[in-house]
């Protein structure tokens, strides 16, 4: 009996059939587990007569039909005219096919490498690019794969870079196959890469083992001709939105609290430009801004008990400038990434106040800066995105012109006051 075993021509035999699904159940079965495996054969593979017929199913989407196939407990499908038929089957023939489905073709005029990392990495949140020689071939993250073909035979060098680089030789010939399983071993920050050229045998039913997990979702690689594996390796950041003083005011009378409440609130403004030297650590320079102004009419009383009106007026605005360490978390199509900012620099002060007589009150303190953002991709070289931020530090003195000359003024601890700002932007990234 021949068998002939293809494991996704079942979509391209099914591309014209509709997409609703039509049940014709026969036998009941215990539903599978979402993650069960459920294999595709071709329209002449011929079933052992222990196989069980448990549905029939219109279905263009490979995906889809495996999901009907679990909830009606088969694991395997096997296209008949212009349906999908549903069987179970026994776990020796279910392992036979399995076997042989990953064994692949024959080609004689190349080698391939086939690329992969699983789910038992114990490194998921760390990804890195995959280079043979100088093109980057694959992205390695947690149940990944790809298959690269080699035309020409020789030696050639795989290799990868974190905190560390590894690399592998290997001697390519025409019609070989190479298994390489790349992981993340312990380092000294965010983990190593590690590369590993492992038996045909077992490389077979590990690089199986992840493709029947995730063909589903992983998108073909691409030359560099067509999409640039790289991560980029400069991030220009300009965003703006509200922000939020946090901390104790100063107690003043009733009749100001109002007041004081709405000086908490203010605009957000900020810019900043990060290196990476490796994909997911970086340096670079932070500046930003808090501003907020306030005017309200106030009764001001003189000695003798003389009353008058008067403006009150408060022109605040806080500045941090200085370095900052940035991790990054790219996803595996470099479409998003996730960024975590922390810094310590310098923290400005300045308010414009305004009563019965204008004067100027400044100071400085040490800043400390915390920053979760995301960036989604709209195209190569810009993505938008969303930034919540904290800066904070205490004013212990500061500087006036209030009696007409600059005066220092020593704050006692309970007088000291808060620059703390908590902050929500939007904004425009710039990737290099």
């Amino acid at each position: 009996m021949r068998h002939h075993f293809a494991l996704l021509l079942i979509v391209v035999i099914l591309a014209g059939c509709s997409p609703k699904l039509t049940s014709s159940l026969i036998t009941n079965y215990r539903p599978l587990p979402r993650n069960a495996e459920v294999l595709a054969v071709e329209q002449e593979y011929a079933v052992s007569d222990s196989a069980i017929l448990l549905d029939r199913i219109a279905e263009c989407d490979l995906i889809l039909a495996r999901e009907q196939a679990r909830k009606v407990g088969g694991n395997l499908l096997r296209p008949v005219g212009d349906r999908i038929e549903v069987l179970r089957i026994e776990d020796d023939e279910f392992n036979t096919i399995r076997e042989m489905l990953s064994v692949p073709a024959p080609h004689p005029d190349y080698g391939v490498i086939y690329l992969y990392r699983n789910a038992e990495d114990a490194g998921p949140v760390v990804n890195y690019d995959v280079h043979i020689g100088d093109t980057s071939v694959y992205r390695s993250s947690v149940n990944s794969y790809a298959e690269v073909k080699i035309e020409e035979e020789g030696e050639y060098e795989i290799w990868s870079k974190t905190e560390a680089k590894e690399v592998l030789p290997l001697s390519v010939s025409k019609g070989g196959d190479y298994y390489v399983r790349s992981s993340v071993s312990m380092g000294f920050m965010i983990g190593q890469p590690k590369l590993e050229l492992v038996s045909p045998e077992q490389g077979r039913v590990e690089y199986w083992d992840v493709k029947s997990r995730v063909t589903s979702r992983i998108k073909p690689v691409k030359s560099d001709s067509q999409q640039n594996l790289s991560a980029p390796q400069w991030r220009i950041s300009l965003q703006g939105g509200y922000s939020y003083r946090l901390g104790e005011t100063a107690s003043v009378n009733w009749m100001l609290q109002d007041y004081m409440e709405q000086l908490r609130h203010g605009f957000f403004y900020g810019a900043d430009v990060t290196g990476y030297f490796m994909e997911s650590m970086g340096a670079g320079v932070k500046f930003s801004g808090f501003g907020t102004k306030v005017s309200q009419e106030v009764t001001v009383e003189y000695d003798g008990g003389r009353q008058e009106s008067a403006l009150l007026s408060d022109n605040i605005s806080i500045r941090y400038f200085g370095p900052m360490l940035s991790y990054r978390l790219i996803s595996r199509d470099f479409h998003n990434s996730l960024i975590i900012n922390t810094g310590v620099g310098y923290l400005g002060y300045t308010d414009k106040v305004v009563f019965i007589d204008p004067y100027t009150i400044k100071g400085s303190a040490v800043g400390y800066l915390l920053e979760l953002g995301y960036d989604f991709r709209i195209s190569d070289k810009v993505s938008l995105g969303l930034l919540v931020s904290s800066v904070s530090g205490v004013i212990k003195k500061y500087r006036t012109d209030a009696s007409g000359v600059w005066r220092t003024v020593i704050l006692e601890e309970y007088q000291r006051e808060s620059l703390s700002h908590l902050d929500f932007s939007f904004g425009v990234r710039i990737n290099l």
